[in-house]
């Protein structure tokens, strides 16, 4: 007999004799199981596109599993399973690929696969797959493939079976069972419609919207397999043969994210799926107005769970404390708090005093719980943090930072010093906190989000400009210094000195690199010297016990509330030395985070699988801040209030019907110990202070952090040589770059010139962002010798256009005269240029390389090519790119072209062409009188566009409110006459329009729009009257972040945006359609805030009543 047939044979009885597998006995995470590398990979290599496996499958930060579509074929386990509860959570991601870039999203999981490899269509294994398609989750594909002998691999099932209006197969409990040996059983609720083009959304879908979270489950148990999507059953087998095999996940064209994929014994997992899950969160006990009284102390330390063999006890409550926010000793070891009692609004009445105070805790009787208070400084006006410092307390306050100490022995401050003002935030969520001594010698502290410019008490006249930045103070000299980094509640060191903290929604950033670095070199286009190094925003996740709905910015699973970040920096429990916990009163938790090396930078991987350190059940339960105590215990500040977020962010009736200060009579600290451990007694006055955080010295970075202390160590370097080597061995590390490039004034061409040539062997992101970089600036240093060692680079396989010659070129723009060798080299690449260009078949990363340089010739040269890419049909990265060049030169100019491509443009193209002519005061007229004539719809203009124009006087001024109307100036009465809007059941068919029309180019929602404005991650679960009144009357509460500036440039435009970072010498400016641009400040003529957001008033004029019943729909998923 021939060998193939022998194969065939095994091939053939390995579906019906294979060796019996052992059920699932223990969970199994099968992203592990991935990460460790027993898998097997298989990519079809006769497919249009086939990337290395190691491209397709990869593991980004925040450890979840991206599947990039880019081939066909999977990973595979080495190991048959049966008898097993399989979960998996993903969602889609933006891209698609060739044959089905316009198709369906598509992708699935391949069960009791068997066989060879690739034997079905030299892509798939014989299996039964638990299809993933848009339309078609939970869909079964029998597939029985045939060898290249013939022998067929025969895979068989029965299931209940109707057929739908065109003859398809679909599964209808109660039906007769037939056989199935190949094809496909669609899920019961399949659109009979359903088609395959990207996007589709059948109407009885119970998978979540595209960018939104799924669960697929499959239960396999013994021959028989049924299949859940978010939480309902759509699809069952009996008699499936084989009964076991491999699971295989499938890349099949479109990007896909996966968070969560594992094996569970049967009947051991037992979540339940909510809407929540589908944003990015738990299922949690979600209620309206939820519990409406406190509880005891005691009772409410029941309802505490700690994860992990710790127990939490009882160290005070009221009334020795009252709306506690942090703890702190002194050097005689003395316990203070920070009692922030004017939260939210101030006072009750208008002209009382303050109520905050700092109280000096005492326990007389040795049991571990505070038993006195005195009070050491009374009326202050909003205490936040506090220091240690020279026998007494550093305090921070919403208008200024003070120093209080006790100079006649009596327990209170009768020296209160002012030592820093300037301070006036827009509320007290945004007031500077987190005074900590850091290893300079300095104290450092959070911004705010709101401080900008700031001076020393006594010397009013040294004004320090702050904006987009935290400080510190050096209390030997009394001077003030921007060091990078915004945080708003919550910050702290490590053992190294690694600066920590956070914001709203940022629940762990880090300063990477000194403030100091980014001034060195003013052509390194550094702009910011952190990075947040745990998920942020929608992309966060926590697991609270339970939550209530009525705040403003709903909590959705994800953080909105970060605040009092702290890192353990005791010995009672080593196994958390250094690990960073980051509380979210909002829902009463504490989360974990272990901190990695990641080059010359760091990563926070969260510690708990779906769970929290802390977490309680108790709704009034608020942790606001973690400290290390000096008795290695853990100590927690619970402010206690009914509700967390500050008035300003709840629906103005809610405020007039709630009492918003309820539970400031409240107040409970918190600590935590191992459990079962003997009760440990706080430091008392007279104690050694040696455990005490501000006295602890910091140490030397450990041999895991060698890349970082590197970077560390590239200030002192001067040599070119070692700099390129730095680049060279690092180079796809961002951070080496930009440290190098800060230290490289004058000689960066000669670092370039002198790259190792593996720095060349392949493109990445990084790697062309450093040679233009690098390029720039030895062009705008303007140093013979070192331009001419940065061209030697051209000399370098001549007349090849390389992948790194484009970013190089693009440095290049502004090449003096003088250099004619180069000059020739530069005209032979820019000819091959408009070829690649307009070659489809060209790889389109080659494509996007060469495209900018464009931006270097005359406009009348390079508008044909313009014109070929916006009206052909091109990849929409390559569309996206071709606006960007376009918005380059003089809108005057483009106008004509622009004009001409308007009637044909699709809306996205539309929605990107007219900011270019409404950013020109010129052409923006020009198009207004068009409209006034008919040529072009008025709506095509956006609101905030709307807005801008009708401030001030003149023609334009006219015109604008001519042509759009004005709105109302009573926007509490606009929101009243819409509310009935929330109360009706709106089309979401009919909302996502209304939203691609008003929102989309700021909000992202799933994978509409963009983001620039707030998330909108958590409106699912916020009242739609609330939803109501933040679209119609945006600007009545907004934090500093989202507050839009007016920049008038010097050649001519007019932008409006969010400042993202800003320097000395420039700022980052976010713009509506998601464009980011970096404007020296030598290039705006005028900058002012436009005291409100990008989302003006009077969106009544855009959105009916109807339409906004519609939008809400759409916006709540419904």
């Amino acid at each position: 007999m021939r060998l193939p047939n022998i194969l065939s044979l095994l091939a053939l009885c390995s579906a019906s004799t294979l060796a019996a597998a052992d059920p699932v006995t223990k969970k199994i995470d099968l992203l592990e199981v991935i990460k460790s590398g027993n898998v097997e990979y298989h990519v079809n290599p006769k497919a249009d596109f086939h990337d290395a496996p190691r491209d397709i499958w990869t593991f980004a930060k925040d450890g979840t599993f991206n599947i990039s579509g880019r081939g066909y074929g999977y990973v595979a386990t080495k190991q048959d399973y049966r008898d097993y509860h399989l979960v998996i959570e993903f969602k889609w991601g933006t891209k698609t690929w060739g044959k089905r870039e316009k198709a369906a999203k598509d992708n699935g999981i391949l069960l009791h696969a068997y066989g060879p490899h690739g034997a079905y269509g030299d892509t798939w294994m014989a299996s039964i797959e638990a299809q993933i398609i848009e339309g078609g989750v939970g869909d079964i594909l029998v597939l029985s493939p045939k060898l290249a002998d013939g022998t067929e691999l025969t895979t068989s099932l029965s299931a209940e079976i109707a057929l739908d209006r065109d003859k398809e197969k679909i599964w209808r409990k109660g039906e007769p069972r037939q056989t199935v040996t190949k094809g496909r059983i669609n899920w019961k609720g399949r659109d009979e419609d359903w088609a395959d083009k990207i996007g589709f959304r059948g109407k009885d879908d119970v998978e979540s919207p595209s960018g939104e979270w799924n669960r697929l489950e499959v239960i396999a148990r013994g021959d028989t397999l049924q299949y859940f999507v978010n939480g309902a059953m759509v699809n069952e087998a009996f008699d499936c043969k084989p009964s076991q095999g491999k699971i295989l996940l499938q890349t099949e064209g479109a990007e896909m994210i996966v968070r969560r994929y594992e094996l569970y014994p049967l009947g051991e997992f037992k979540e339940k799926w909510s809407a929540i899950q589908a944003s990015g969160g738990s299922d949690i006990g979600a209620v309206r107005d939820g519990q409406d009284k406190p509880l005891t102390p005691e009772e409410s330390l029941k309802r505490i769970q700690i994860d992990g063999p710790y127990e939490a006890q009882i160290v005070a409550t009221e009334p020795l404390v009252l709306d506690p926010v942090e703890v702190t000793w002194d050097d005689q070891g003395r316990l203070f708090v920070a009692d922030m009692r004017d939260y939210p609004l101030g006072p009750p009445n208008p002209g009382d005093p303050w109520l905050s105070r700092i109280q000096l805790l005492t326990d007389e009787d040795g049991d571990g719980r505070m038993d006195k208070a005195v009070t050491f400084a009374d009326h202050m006006d909003n205490v936040q943090g506090l220091l240690p410092h020279d026998g007494g307390l550093i305090a921070t306050t919403r208008s200024q930072i003070l120093f209080l100490k006790d100079t006649d022995g009596d327990n209170k401050a009768d020296l209160v010093k002012p030592l820093i003002r300037g301070f006036n935030p827009k509320h007290s969520q945004l007031q500077v906190s987190a005074p900590r001594w850091g290893p300079d010698g300095c104290v450092h502290f959070n911004n705010g989000l709101d401080a900008r410019e700031i001076y020393p008490a006594d010397a009013p006249a040294k004004v320090v400009g702050v904006p987009g930045s935290n400080f510190k103070w050096n209390p030997k000299t009394g001077e003030i210094t921007p060091t990078g980094g915004k945080g708003q509640y919550g910050g702290a060191f490590d053992d190294w000195g690694h600066h920590f903290y956070c914001s709203n929604r940022n629940p762990l950033m880090f300063t990477v690199m000194p403030y100091e670095a980014m001034l060195r070199n003013p052509h390194a286009g550094i702009t910011q010297v952190h990075e947040d190094i745990a998920p942020f925003g929608a992309e966060t996740r926590v697991y609270p016990l339970q939550i209530t709905h009525t705040t403003a910015d709903a909590h959705a699973g994800t953080n909105t509330a970060c605040s009092g970040l702290g890192v353990y920096r005791g010995s009672l429990m080593a196994e958390l030395r250094n690990n960073v916990f980051v509380p979210d009163p909002t829902g009463q938790l504490v989360t974990r985070y272990r901190i990695e090396p990641n080059g010359a930078s760091l990563k926070a991987v969260r510690v708990g699988e779906r769970t929290e350190f802390f977490r309680s059940s108790d709704e009034w339960s608020r942790p606001v801040n973690f400290t290390t105590g000096p008795d290695g215990a853990i100590y927690i500040c619970d402010i206690y209030r009914r509700w967390i977020d500050h008035a300003r962010f709840f629906p103005e009736e809610f405020v007039k019907t709630h009492d918003m200060r309820q539970g400031e009579n409240h107040g409970r600290i918190w600590r935590i110990v191992p459990k079962g451990g003997r009760k440990l007694q706080p430091v008392t006055a007279g104690a050694s202070p040696a455990g005490l955080n501000h006295l602890k010295p910091f140490a030397s970075l450990p041999a895991e952090h060698a890349d970082r202390a590197l970077f560390l160590k590239i200030p002192t370097l001067t040599d070119s040589s070692e700099l390129a080597g730095i680049l060279t061995q690092h180079a796809d590390d961002p951070w080496m770059a930009k440290m190098t490039a800060s230290v490289s004034a004058g000689k960066m061409g000669h670092v370039l010139s002198r790259l190792g040539d593996s720095f060349f062997a392949s493109y990445s992101d990084t790697r062309s962002q450093t040679l233009r970089t690098f390029a720039a600036g030895s062009l705008a240093d303007g140093k013979a010798d070192d331009i001419a060692a940065l061209l030697t680079l051209l000399k370098k396989q001549p007349g090849q256009l390389l992948w790194w010659k484009p970013a190089l070129l693009q440095g290049l723009a502004k090449l003096p005269k003088g250099h004619d060798d180069a000059a020739t080299e530069i005209t032979a690449l820019q000819s091959r240029i408009d070829a690649i260009i307009s070659d489809s078949a060209a790889p389109i990363d080659q494509r996007l390389a060469v495209l900018p340089l464009l931006a270097s010739r005359k406009w009348t040269a390079v508008e044909p090519v313009v014109k070929s890419l916006l009206t052909s049909p091109q990849p929409a990265e390559l569309t996206t790119a071709t606006v960007a060049l376009l918005k380059k030169f003089s809108a005057t100019n483009t106008a004509p072209l622009i004009y001409d491509l308007l009637p044909k443009a699709g809306p996205a193209l539309k929605r990107d062409l007219v900011p270019i002519l409404t950013a020109n005061a010129t052409t923006a007229l020009d198009l207004f009188k068009r409209m006034e004539k008919g040529e072009f719809p008025t709506a095509w203009v956006d609101v905030e566009t709307r807005w801008r124009y009708q401030r001030g006087s003149g023609e334009m001024t006219d015109l604008a409110k001519k042509l759009f109307g004005e709105a109302n100036s009573n926007r509490a009465g606009v929101v009243t006459a819409y509310l009935e809007a929330a109360k009706k059941p709106g089309d979401a068919k009919k909302g996502q329009q209304v939203f691609a029309t008003i929102c989309i180019t700021c909000h992202k929602h799933g994978q509409l729009g963009v983001d620039v404005g707030p998330p909108l991650s958590d409106v699912k679960v916020k009242p739609p009257e609330a939803l109501v009144a933040d679209i119609l009357d945006p600007n009545r509460m907004f934090e500093a972040r989202w507050s839009a500036y007016q920049v008038d440039t010097t050649d001519g435009r007019s932008l409006s945006g969010l400042i993202q970072n800003e320097t000395s010498d420039a700022i980052v400016l976010a713009m509506m359609g998601g464009l980011k641009e970096t404007l020296p400040r030598s290039a705006i003529r005028q900058m002012k805030s436009l005291d409100r957001t990008l989302m003006p008033d009077g969106l009544e004029a855009a959105i009916t009543k109807e339409q906004m019943s519609d939008l809400i729909a759409f916006l709540l998923g419904k």
